[in-house]
This record gives structure tokens, C-alpha cells and sequence, in this order.
């Protein structure tokens, strides 16, 4: 058990994902002719692109702020595992599972 957001992971999973694959595409069309011929009817893609040295540059050092943000993403989301399983509330009375409690109730349901 962590105590990461899960919503928000799966949100920016696929938001990472939608930009990797329309990168992808873009590429593959651009280099391949099969994938070219393919995206044909929807986009209108050059025949020849220039890109200046210093774009290139620049697109380098965005890539590198993305990685360098990716990895503190990484390492810094959950904040490690948690003791607790379930917490439940009714009224003033609150029940607190224990991770070790199910452990060990697994352990000894698969002893038998």
C-alpha cells in the first residue's frame, strides 16, 4: 500500500502515453512510407522539413527538463509503503487495519 493518488498517476500515464504515441506517429510519418501513405488522407505533412542548428538545441535542452522532471516525478511520488491497510470512520469510532494483520491472516489461511 502507497499513499500515491492513483487518479492522478493514471491521469498523467495517460496523458504521457497520448503525447508518445502522436510523437511517434509524426516521426514515423516523416520516415517511414508505409505510416506516411497511411496518416495521407487525415494529415498534410511536408515533403521536406529544414530545421535550424540551434532548434536543435533547444529541442534538446526541452527534452532534458522533461527527463529531469520525469525522474523527479518518479522519485518523489508515494512516499513510500504505509502501515495501513483499511481505515473506516462511523461516527467517533474509527477501526484501523493493520497491513501486518492481513499478512497474517493470508499466512495462515494458505498454511492448511
Amino acid at each position: 500500500m502507497t499513499t500515491t493518488n492513483r487518479t492522478l498517476n493514471r491521469i498523467i500515464l495517460l496523458l504521457l502515453g497520448l503525447v508518445a504515441v502522436i510523437v511517434g506517429v509524426t516521426i514515423g510519418a516523416g520516415v517511414l512510407t508505409p505510416v506516411r501513405d497511411a496518416v495521407k488522407p487525415y494529415l498534410t505533412l511536408p515533403e521536406r522539413v529544414s530545421v535550424p542548428a540551434a532548434s536543435l538545441w533547444i529541442i534538446a535542452a526541452v527534452c532534458a527538463v522533461v527527463i529531469v522532471l520525469a525522474l523527479i516525478v518518479v522519485f518523489t511520488r508515494g512516499g513510500g509503503g504505509t502501515s495501513v491497510a483499511a481505515r473506516t470512520k462511523t461516527g467517533d469510532d474509527q477501526v484501523t487495519v493493520n497491513v501486518a494483520l492481513v499478512r497474517d491472516v493470508i499466512d495462515h489461511e494458505l498454511d492448511g
